[in-house]
């Protein structure tokens, strides 16, 4: 243990000194007012080389490695937290959970690199929900990060770092209950023509070439987001080779590397042929297989021609406002196309597969239905005036 006296059994809590926690220590650390008043940890004490014991002299000189003369830390702490990380399922999820670990640290002025996170104990745990609380971050994101801390102690439980009792005590502190309403929005038919409208005339109706490639990737992209109901992710990773020309679908890797099968209308068929007839004009990478790739308004490919979650958030956000509708994001376009497939009479285990959740309470957290109609009743009828 860190800061605390270790027992003579690694599952013997008895010896443990609960005022001594590594993030009590580590806020004081980095922080000129610590969360609260805390003693020093003691100092662990240092070795001495044992005496040579007077033996016969050997035949052959023997060079002996001299013993160390200070304790070191022997747990590999960030080792363990970056293979933690980088078996997660999706990129995506790696990136979530890394970004949890390193708000985590900035608590205490560091990197996530110096943190003991093996060490942590159950009280560090609560002192993190404590403290993320009190900075004002929402329910969400301290049960993402209460996760990422459990997942990383569940490795170093599996490496046998940790006993079972330590790993225990450490991942019982409970999650915040979140009964908020989803955020984000739907897209009226009005918008959707409009913002459609607005992607063909910078595509090749609208524009010579090379400046029309703009407008058809956009328009693949909304195709995929809004027409297949793709996760940003998803839409950014899919390759050419998972387009299935004849049967117009796409073999989409979701998360939790689950596999589905995305069907399209005739209309997003026709805007990933279109898309494909300019991608293959590109001065692309033989080794670049991803369906989207970035191309901008002039036509020219981005010096990083890969998509990601962030660039088309921002695509979103910019050709929204010169489209003149209102801002919307990539989630907006799927929670839009749930809520259009639910109120053309799919049912919820087929719209269930086509977003690919494990829930079907899931799938109806997208269905936008119930806010509308509870709206449109309540304006119907008449109550001041």
């Amino acid at each position: 243990m860190f800061g605390a006296r270790m027992s003579e059994k690694m599952n013997d809590i008895k010896g443990l000194d609960a005022k001594r926690s590594v993030w009590r220590q580590l806020a004081a650390l980095g922080r000129s007012t610590p969360f609260r008043e805390i003693r020093e940890a003691p100092q662990l004490p240092q070795l001495a080389p044992n005496p040579p014991a007077p033996v016969d002299p050997p035949s052959e000189a023997v060079e002996l490695r001299p013993f160390p003369t200070e304790l070191v830390d022997p747990i590999p702490h960030w080792e363990v937290a970056e293979r933690y990380l980088t078996t997660r399922r999706t990129p995506a999820t790696e990136e979530t959970m890394r970004d949890a670990l390193e708000r985590i640290a900035r608590l205490t002025g560091r990197t996530a690199r110096d943190i003991p996170w093996l060490r942590l104990r159950r009280e560090d745990v609560q002192d993190i929900f404590v403290e993320l609380q009190r900075r004002g971050y929402s329910a969400r994101t301290v049960n993402v990060t209460l996760a990422a801390v459990r997942g990383l102690l569940t490795e170093a439980w599996e490496q046998g770092i940790l006993t079972g009792d330590e790993h225990t005590r450490a991942c019982r502190v409970r999650n915040l209950k979140v009964n908020r309403l989803p955020k984000g929005r739907g897209l009226s038919a009005d918008e959707i023509a409009t913002i459609m409208a607005h992607c063909r005339a910078l595509g090749p109706a609208g524009k010579e070439w090379p400046e029309s490639a703009y407008g058809a990737m956009l328009t693949a992209a909304f195709a995929l987001m809004l027409g297949a109901g793709l996760r940003a992710t998803e839409a950014a990773t899919v390759t050419v080779e998972a387009y299935d020309r004849r049967g117009r679908a796409l073999r989409v890797l979701g998360k939790g590397a689950k596999e589905r099968r995305a069907p399209l209308g005739d209309d997003e068929a026709r805007a990933i042929e279109d898309w494909l007839a300019v991608r293959a004009e590109l001065d692309l990478a033989p080794n670049i297989g991803a369906l989207l790739v970035r191309v901008h308004r002039s036509g020219a490919l981005g010096a990083s021609p890969l998509l990601d979650r962030r660039k088309l958030e921002a695509i979103c956000k910019l050709e929204a406002k010169r489209a003149g509708v209102l801002r919307f994001s990539p989630h907006d376009l799927r929670r839009t196309f749930c809520t259009t497939m639910l109120d053309e009479g799919t049912d919820l285990a087929t719209q269930q597969r086509l977003m690919g959740h494990s829930s079907p309470e899931t799938t109806a957290l997208y269905d936008l239905r119930p806010a509308e109609k509870d709206a449109a009743a309540r304006r119907r009828v008449k109550i001041i005036g």
